[in-house]
């Protein structure tokens, strides 16, 4: 799998405390004057984590999911970031109740929380045996279609 990945949630959270969560052990970070986002490296992973200002996108029309923050993990072939990409979105679920989305390559849903409910996409192109095995909070499982 090679996917670029988005992390879309709905928080009253500004994006330093987004941060902490996702990524507690990240240190070195940059905010760019003037900018609403925050330029940081996980491993050999870029990621940015940006606040939202549109009011209607296709989340807010397609899901339902009302997002203010998107967190963008861009792989370029790095080893192991999916798992990391993963991990970082499993530490927001175990923390935040707030609804969310997981895009793969902006169009697929990989996971989603709505309403309080989990759902994991039970397309197998998303997961591999390693992070099915990550997923241990309760959830269901839905064939959801591409955006």
């Amino acid at each position: 799998m090679s996917y670029n990945y988005t992390l879309e949630i709905n928080t009253e959270l500004d994006r330093f405390v987004v941060l902490r969560i996702l990524f507690p052990t990240v240190i070195n970070y940059r905010e760019r004057p003037g900018k609403k986002y925050i330029d940081l490296v996980v491993g050999k992973m870029p990621v940015v984590i940006a606040e939202i200002t549109d009011e209607e996108d296709v989340l807010s029309a397609g899901l339902g999911i009302f997002p203010n923050i998107d967190v963008s993990f861009s792989l370029k072939g790095t080893v192991g970031s999916e798992i990391e990409v993963l991990e970082a979105t499993l530490r927001w679920l175990k923390q935040r109740e707030e609804d969310m989305v997981l895009l793969a390559n902006y169009s697929g849903v990989v996971l989603m929380r709505k309403n309080g409910e989990l759902i994991r996409n039970g397309r197998e192109e998303f997961w591999t045996p390693e992070m099915l095995s990550l997923i241990t909070l309760p959830h269901k499982v839905e064939i959801i279609p591409e955006l």
